[in-house]
């Protein structure tokens, strides 16, 4: 589990920064941190404050490429799906803090994949995300669906079933 006290880069965001206010619902501790509630579609919900760390992600020629002042919700409260092998939740939608929204500059634009392998895959097989310019995905077994922008929430991805 990631332990801000041991980290050298690790620094809770102050509520009069830009980024406190980029959060839906936010509010301020009486130490000036930005703290947040956030809710999922299965009922979840993480509180905790907004953060900012250095990051380290393997690109798909194994270099490690580090973010420095990545954005993130440092979730001290957490109910529902949550469980004790999981560290967070990854933010892929299209809101301003996302993963997506945070590295999509860096990486060619707001683009992701994801290439999931079937459910009873042997755990050391892992599937793979992509992002930014080059993570389309093509070829004889690729199957892909065009994702849907809903009016009322721009945020989330959603898909049209037939």
């Amino acid at each position: 589990m990631f332990d801000p006290m041991k980290s050298s880069t690790y620094k809770n965001i102050s509520c009069d920064l830009p980024a406190c206010n980029k959060l839906e619902t936010r509010g301020c501790s009486t130490e000036k941190r930005c703290n947040y509630t956030y809710g999922y579609g299965d009922s979840s919900t993480t509180h905790g404050v907004l953060a900012q760390e250095t990051i380290t992600l393997t690109s798909n020629i194994r270099k490690d490429v580090s973010l420095q002042g990545f954005l993130f919700g440092c979730g001290h409260n957490n109910t529902g799906g949550f469980n004790d092998h999981e560290m967070g939740i990854i933010g892929l939608g299209r809101g301003p803090l996302s993963l997506v929204s945070q590295i999509g500059p860096l990486f060619g634009g707001k683009k992701m994949s994801q290439c999931l392998v079937p459910f009873n895959t042997d755990v050391s097989i892992s599937s793979k995300m992509s992002f930014g310019k080059g993570s389309e995905l093509l070829g004889d077994d690729v199957v892909t669906t065009p994702m849907v922008i809903p009016e009322h929430d721009p945020t989330p991805y959603l898909v049209t079933l037939l």
